[in-house]
Order: C-alpha cells, then sequence, then structure tokens
C-alpha cells in the first residue's frame, strides 16, 4: 500500500477573536455586535489540518507564544493528525486574528504576528532534513519574508515541489521568479501581484494568469462566488464555477481548497481534477456549521465535483 503524501507546512499559527455584526463598521464607526467566538486559525495551521483531514501526512513548523493560546493551538493541532515536532514556543504572545464576521458569512480581519514574526531564516536551515523527506513544501506569507524566501530556496535545493498561497496580499521579490511549483491566490492577491484590477472581466484573469506563470509552473487563482481559474505548466487552462450552497461561514475556504488539492494531486490526480475536488471540499465545508474541523470522505467530494463538471 503507498504511504500516503507527506506534506511540511511552514507557516504561521494564530487564535482568531470573531466579532459577529450584520456587516463590517464604517470608517469611524461604531456598531453593535451580535455576538462572539474564538477559535484557533492562521493560514499555516489551517492548511496543515486539511492536509491531515484529506488523508495526507501532515506536519506542521511554526511558533507560538507562552500564553493561553498556544496549548489550545497544539490540541487543535494534534486533533486533526497533524504531527507538531516543530511547532514550538517563542515570545510572549500567540499571534491574534482579530476578525469580522458579517451576517452572510464573509469576512475582515487583522493579524497581530506576536510569535509567528520570530520565526528566522536560521530555524529554516534547522529544518533541512525534514524538509528533504516531504513531498512537498507548503507556505503563506505571515511569517517574516526572509525566511519565507530561505524556505523556497532550501525546497528547491532539495528538488522538494514549492506551493505557495500568496497570503496575505504582498508584492514577491524578483529572485523568486521561478522558483513555485504552485501558486496559488485569490482576487486581491491576484490584483497584487500582476498589477491588473480583475473585475468581471475574464480576459482580465487571464492575462493575470499568465502574468503569474513568471513566479510559477501552475498557477491556481480562486474568484470567490465567480468559482476558479487555473493554469497548468502545458499552458493548459481551466475555469470552474462556483457551488450553489448556504454559506456559514467563509473562514477557512481557501485554506481547505489547499489542503485538498494538495493532496490529491500528490497522490496522483491530474492538476485539473485535483482543482475541481478541491472547489468542491470548499464549498462543502463553509457551508457546514463545523467549519474548518469537518471531515469530509472522498466520495462525497468526488460526487460533490462532479455536479459542477455537469452544470
Amino acid at each position: 500500500m503507498t504511504a500516503s503524501p507527506l506534506v511540511v507546512t511552514l507557516g504561521s499559527a494564530n487564535f482568531d477573536l470573531i466579532s459577529h455584526a450584520s456587516r463590517l463598521p464604517l470608517r469611524g464607526e461604531t456598531l453593535p455586535g451580535e455576538g462572539f467566538s474564538m477559535q484557533p486559525g492562521g493560514k499555516g495551521a489551517n492548511q496543515a489540518v486539511r492536509v491531515a483531514l484529506s488523508g495526507g501526512r501532515s506536519t506542521f513548523a511554526g511558533h507560538y507564544g507562552h500564553d493561553i493560546f498556544g496549548p489550545m493551538l497544539r490540541a487543535y493541532l494534534e486533533a486533526a493528525g497533524v504531527d507538531i515536532a516543530h511547532f514550538t514556543p517563542a515570545g510572549p504572545s500567540t499571534g491574534i486574528g482579530n476578525v469580522i464576521m458579517e451576517a452572510d458569512g464573509n469576512y475582515a480581519s487583522v493579524i497581530l504576528p506576536g510569535a509567528n514574526a520570530l520565526f528566522t531564516p536560521a530555524e529554516v536551515d534547522s529544518l533541512e532534513s525534514l524538509v528533504a523527506g516531504a513531498d512537498a513544501l507548503l507556505l503563506q506569507l505571515e511569517l517574516p519574508m526572509d525566511s519565507t524566501i530561505r524556505a523556497i530556496h532550501l525546497a528547491r535545493r532539495l528538488k522538494v515541489p514549492v506551493v505557495l498561497n500568496a497570503a496575505p496580499a504582498h508584492k514577491l521579490p524578483a529572485e523568486l521568479e521561478g522558483a513555485i511549483d504552485f501558486l496559488i491566490v485569490n482576487e486581491v492577491e491576484a490584483e497584487m501581484l500582476s498589477d491588473l484590477p480583475l473585475g468581471r472581466n475574464f480576459q482580465t484573469v487571464q492575462t493575470c494568469c499568465s502574468g503569474l506563470k513568471r513566479y510559477a509552473r501552475n498557477v491556481i487563482i480562486s474568484l470567490g462566488s465567480s468559482g476558479v481559474y487555473a493554469s497548468d505548466s502545458d499552458g493548459h487552462s481551466l475555469r470552474l464555477p462556483a457551488h450553489t450552497v448556504d454559506v456559514v461561514s467563509a473562514v477557512g475556504a481557501g485554506d481547505t481548497f489547499i489542503g485538498e488539492f494538495l493532496v490529491r494531486k500528490l497522490s496522483g490526480a491530474p492538476f485539473f481534477e485535483a482543482i475541481s475536488c478541491a472547489n468542491a471540499a470548499a464549498a462543502m465545508v463553509i457551508s457546514s456549521p463545523e467549519g474548518m474541523k469537518k471531515r469530509l470522505s472522498p466520495e462525497g467530494v468526488e460526487a460533490q465535483a462532479k455536479e459542477v463538471r455537469m452544470a
């Protein structure tokens, strides 16, 4: 029996403090809230969890603070089956996400990096043996850029595929051109990297994707309610519509997409088939009260994916 793919995620771990409101407040406005909740998060931690819940072997490397949130983040990762041997304490404060959640499930957030900002390039170097045994290295842009760049160079030297979710939106240095195997971005991030306003013009999305090929051989752009557009290393492209679901919370949609896509692609699924399943998995998670913690059966994801392909 072939072992499940091993994904090493080097990234952020935050604890999200969520204020629920009918809408986002205007500048200078004090808006009455409708509830409060807390949940573990951070793009790195969430993606590591989704890799594990999608059937991959998942190892997470990062930092948490010496506060009450660190143990809760460790428990969150462990409960999903993530290896946290390289998730270590640093500094007084865990990363915090201050989130305002609208009634329709959309949200805005402000991130306080805390311990995430303390992950150094030297610590990246110490992960060489771990990365060398991985099937892919998964990264985001919530750690210091010099550490992220060092990690990409390390993976390239070890011939380990690099998957970069370029989030939050941030310009990439020229030295990363051609260094990424899979670049995954949303509309805002695609606009930041390409300097092109996407709007609803499909031709602009294609042009944007072509421009992003200078960084990566394979590019995936998630377009929210407009679905997803992707182009592979051979220049073939795919556009999928979004699934029609009742959104409970959009938190974790992108992270679910990435985890599901990566496990399926590394397990041998064709690029576009893996994207179709990832698109379906994200829809299933955002329409569930369980959210990021929802376990999905492979068969259920595949059945959901066929609904859009046949539409």
